[in-house]
């Protein structure tokens, strides 16, 4: 077979029958290299951020490891987590504390390739690919939380459901029994991913005929997860208190959420022209979800059934029956990746069949790898923000003497401060006050944030006590974890 690889070789270069598997092959192992690096320099190259502070805060608070399953109601609480930061305890540096999420997520990536095998190597190239240069997997790889032990499980019981109900393996049958356990100590979020997993394995043993061996197969399948699910949810769960995250409509979340997972804008009232990039953007991957569905229930692939649940039955349940108050992008992790496997499908699909839809699949291929640059080229400058550097700025201008700062978020701000402070070179004699307190010591700084990387924070502004603050300096963070800050200085004392 002779192919011309790149337009600069000679017209007569020929390349082995198997060229194609080789050039996948490399670009398979350049995207895990690519891929591995981008996780590592998230690990290594930005801070410490507060809900990371704030799991180590309350492992460091524990007794007993026992605890982490009785007395944290907090839904920081990510109990695989929690229990590494326990047994790992006061460790420097602190990157130490991001290490299994690292693994986890360079681990996700041959993973994803062993999971697509049956749909052949284009398959195999665009999943790698699409795992490999994600933002959301990028970012969740990168710092000590429990997603990416979570989207760990999600790919490899993808790949061991698929593989047990081809083949009734029983090695596949224990080890998706204990990925799906290690999901749900991960986050629960995992239930997204197990309700298409329960919907899958269901339709493939039960529909054909309901008989004594097609019930023993599912309660092989799903006896021990779901009775881990009960005993994690009435017993834990449910006495969970939501965090400090930002209260955000149900609507833009989910948008957001959809744009992201194809390296989209994220919706924001400071960036309207990009809602609408955005919004086309969802319309495209919806549409292009529907026929990939339709298509895949047409050709008797019964995953379709699983995609469907994991992409919409199963977090339009949640939202519906839990009503959460809280709601992140994060909370959808393990259903976006699952959209990955289905657009690696169906995106291999469409360049076999050549001519327009080779076309449509190399440009939706090239939106999703440039809006994901973006997005990496953002957060390897300006990470999950800037206070420690915010903090060093304060305590290098500031005169002698006690330092008093105050902001708009006592609760993170505070535990920001405590943890960066012994970091910080003159440090020590800053002191944290309440909003409410801080016209008894006349805060010499007041430090604003946002969730919004495209916030755009006022000049000055002035206190109800009659203090005027001037913006001093501004970090922006890249989106989703940490905040952009913005720091003001008393502009009253200096006069």
């Amino acid at each position: 077979m002779k192919l011309r690889l790149l337009r600069f070789l000679p017209k007569n270069t020929t390349f082995p029958p198997n060229s194609k598997l080789v050039v996948g092959g490399v670009w398979i192992a350049l995207a895990l290299i690519v891929g591995s690096w981008l996780r590592i320099q998230g690990v290594f190259c930005t801070e410490f951020w507060l809900d990371e502070i704030w799991s180590l805060t309350l492992a460091e608070r524990l007794t007993s490891f026992t605890e982490v399953f009785q007395t944290l109601t907090s839904d920081n609480n990510h109990i695989l987590n929690t229990l590494f930061l326990y047994f790992l305890g006061d460790a420097q540096p602190w990157f130490w504390y991001r290490l299994p999420a690292l693994i986890c997520g360079i681990t996700i990536l041959p993973l994803a390739a062993a999971a697509e095998y049956r749909r052949g190597p284009a398959s195999q190239v665009i999943a790698v690919t699409l795992f490999s240069f994600s933002f959301l997997m990028v970012l969740y790889s990168s710092e000590a939380r429990g997603y990416s032990p979570m989207l760990l499980s999600v790919v490899l019981c993808t790949y061991l459901l698929e593989k047990h109900l081809e083949t009734g393996s029983k090695i596949s049958l224990w080890l998706f029994n204990l990925g799906v356990v290690l999901g749900f100590l991960s986050h629960f979020s995992f239930i997204l991913f197990y309700a298409g997993a329960l919907s899958w394995s269901g339709f493939v043993l039960l529909r054909p005929r309901l008989s004594a061996a097609a019930i023993g197969r599912m309660l092989k399948l799903h006896a021990l997860p779901l009775a881990l699910v009960s005993a994690l949810y009435f017993g834990h769960i449910r006495f969970l208190t939501p965090g400090s995250s930002d209260l955000l409509p149900r609507t833009e979340i989910v948008l957001t959420a959809i744009s992201l997972v194809w390296g989209g804008p994220v919706f924001s009232r400071n960036q309207l022209e990009l809602g609408a990039v955005g919004l086309l953007l969802v319309a495209a991957l919806v549409t292009m979800t529907a026929g990939e569905l339709r298509r895949l229930a047409k050709a008797g692939d019964h995953r379709w059934i699983f995609f469907l649940t994991t992409l919409l039955i199963a977090p339009a349940g949640v939202l519906i029956i839990f009503e959460p108050r809280v709601l992140s992008v994060r909370y959808f992790l393990s259903a976006l990746a699952c959209f990955y496997f289905l657009a690696a499908g169906m995106l291999a699909y469409m360049f076999r069949r050549g001519g327009a839809e080779r076309g449509i699949a190399l440009v939706m291929l090239g939106v999703f790898m440039a809006g994901n640059i973006v997005h990496l080229w953002h957060f390897s400058r300006d990470g999950r923000g800037h206070f420690k550097e915010a903090l060093t700025v304060i305590a290098n201008s500031s005169s002698e003497g006690q330092v008093c700062i105050t902001s708009d978020q006592d609760f993170r701000h505070e535990m920001l401060l405590n943890y960066y402070r012994p970091q910080v070179q003159g440090a020590k004699r800053i002191r944290y006050t309440a909003i409410t307190d801080s016209q008894q010591c006349k805060a010499q700084w007041f430090i604003k944030h946002s969730p919004d990387r495209n916030e755009r924070p006022p000049q000055s502004f002035s206190t109800p006590d009659g203090m005027h603050y001037q913006l001093a300096a501004t970090y922006r963070h890249a989106t989703q974890s940490g905040w952009s800050i913005f720091l003001y200085r008393n502009r009253s004392r200096l006069e």
